[in-house]
């Protein structure tokens, strides 16, 4: 061992932070601080990431009776995490029968989301994607459909 060693450091978020350096919980040496900032316009701020991109969905399971439903939220973010507004989004699942309803516009907004609500009379599991400007991220959610029980 050299004592010599290297560190790769990023943020999905602008701003400064301190770094501390410690070895077995002994501190090294503190530098007074680092700063992040946005990549220059062009070089992944307005480009949709298709793996920080997620889907949320609330709740899960829910009764196959066609009524009740799961509410899906796809927030769009670019290379550094930042959310990103005017991104057409299309959801979707892996089964024929299942009803997907946006929640207002399909395209988003300041706060980088849209909203869809998911219901089914089908019993089992289903596959929730999404597609942001015609890219499929790769999020994806299961959302599960009880049997009525009568």
């Amino acid at each position: 061992s050299s004592g010599f060693g290297i560190a790769y450091i990023s943020s999905t978020t602008p701003g400064s932070t301190v770094l501390t350096v410690k070895i077995g919980g002994i501190t090294i040496s503190t530098f007074p601080q680092l700063y992040f900032s946005e990549p220059p316009e062009g070089q992944g701020t307005k480009n949709v990431s298709i793996k920080r991109s997620l889907i949320a969905t609330t709740p899960s399971p829910i009764r196959g009776d066609g009524k009740e439903q799961v509410h899906i939220t796809v927030t769009v973010r670019n290379e550094v995490g930042s959310r990103l507004s005017g991104k057409n989004v299309v959801v979707s699942s892996t089964r024929i029968g299942d009803t997907l309803t946006p929640v207002g516009a399909t395209t988003t907004g300041t706060e980088g989301f849209v909203e869809y609500l998911f219901s089914s009379s089908i019993a089992g599991t289903a596959v929730v994607s999404a597609t942001i400007d015609g890219m499929k991220i790769v999020d994806e959610q299961a959302v599960t459909v009880s049997p009525i029980v009568e």
